[in-house]
């Protein structure tokens, strides 16, 4: 699309907003079929961005590519330094390719604590990159590109059967939970995959748990919740993991079948500062449990967090307190002793005095706020 007589950027800015919206408006294809679409644009200007044909297109391909890597359903205009960025998302995006056919990843596993055995009885499968020249890298630094560039479901499909091998060779009776993508749990032929998955691994359904996030639910709850049927129908444990973040909703636990629920670690942090985030965590204990699901606590650092956690009820505990993520060779099968010891403790004591200490903190703000509203009418009045 050429636009003529610009003055400002900001003109093609409006113009870009229009075409994504409307280009990611809904069409109606009859009979029931909605097709959802969307647009990434780039943007180059004249003779800002170059004064020739072959620049500017080169350019507005550049803004392209970034635009598309910002998500969906948005436009960029090109800006120097760019091209360098591009490049080196291309880099990593060529490495990653690599990465897949030369199998470069490993898994770390990260031990899940059961509080009513005081054992560690599941491990969470965590991906890592063996890079040939830049080593080790996170998972952080690659799973977004991944995603934007349709190589997660092949990493994602590694990870299943890289971590159903490990439970059938190298665990016991210990369950295996493996992330899965939105992208990933939308291929036709995910549940087949798992299936296949399972029995080349010769590994019983109920050792592997699937968590997804609520993401996976938001564009089409239909599609996902009888695909999580069908996994529960292979005898799989399904987990809806970083519950309370983004578009969290209550209603998420009675509609669909989850086994699971993983309390965000955001919250973990701040029950110790807030009784507002110790009373959510009650809320979805208690609504979890009348539902029959477990309950996990993810991020748990301290000793205090701990007792808190077990004493509202949680079922497991995941976090650096318990374990970090190792690799197979290094793997944690028995809890730090002083988890044991602060188990056996209790909590009880503990809650009431956060609860104390948070009724005294929330009364203090409700004086200093009638306090500040004294003075500014006395100000007014004067």
């Amino acid at each position: 699309i050429i636009q003529r007589d610009i003055q400002f950027s900001n003109q093609v800015a409006d113009m870009a907003h229009r075409l994504v919206d409307v280009l990611a408006q809904p069409i109606n294809c009859g009979d029931g079929l909605i097709l959802r679409t969307g647009a990434s644009v780039g943007i180059a200007l004249c003779p800002a961005h170059g004064t020739d044909i072959e620049t500017i297109i080169s350019r507005a391909d550049t803004a392209l590519y970034k635009a598309k890597s910002l998500g969906r359903n948005t436009f960029c205009i090109f800006e120097q330094g760019m091209d360098e960025a591009v490049r080196k998302r291309q880099r990593l995006e060529a490495d990653l390719s690599a990465a897949i056919e030369e199998e470069q990843f490993e898994l770390y596993l990260q031990p899940r604590l059961d509080i009513a055995t005081q054992q560690i009885k599941s491990y969470e499968a965590l991906i890592r990159w063996n890079h040939p020249v830049k080593g080790l890298i996170m998972p952080g630094d690659f799973i977004p590109v991944a995603e934007q560039s349709n190589r997660i479901v092949a990493i994602g499909e590694w990870v299943l059967r890289r971590a159903c091998a490990i439970a059938s060779a190298d665990l016991e009776d210990e369950r295996i939970s493996v992330n899965v993508s939105p992208l990933q749990f939308r291929e036709k032929d995910f549940v087949e995959t798992v299936r296949t998955t399972l029995e080349a691994a010769s590994l019983d359904p109920s050792r592997l748990e699937i968590e997804i996030t609520e993401n996976v639910l938001i564009d089409d709850d239909k599609h996902a919740l009888r695909i999580l049927k069908e996994l529960k129908g292979l005898g799989v444990r399904v987990a809806l993991d970083d519950f309370g973040t983004g578009y969290s909703s209550l209603g998420y636990l009675s509609r669909f079948p989850f086994d699971a629920i993983k309390i965000d670690r955001t919250f973990v942090q701040a029950i110790q500062q807030t009784e507002n985030a110790l009373a959510i965590v009650e809320t979805i204990v208690r609504l979890g449990r009348a539902l029959g699901m477990a309950i996990v606590a993810e991020g748990v650092e301290t000793i205090e967090e701990l007792q808190l956690l077990a004493g509202e009820g949680c079922n497991e505990i995941q976090g650096y307190l318990v374990g970090r993520p190792e690799p197979l060779s290094r793997l944690c099968k028995v809890p730090p002793q002083e988890v044991i010891e602060a188990l056996d403790a209790g909590s009880s004591e503990l809650i009431s005095q956060l609860k104390s200490i948070a009724a005294q903190m929330r009364g203090s703000e409700v004086r200093d706020a009638r306090e500040e509203e004294a003075r500014r009418k006395r100000k007014a009045g004067s």
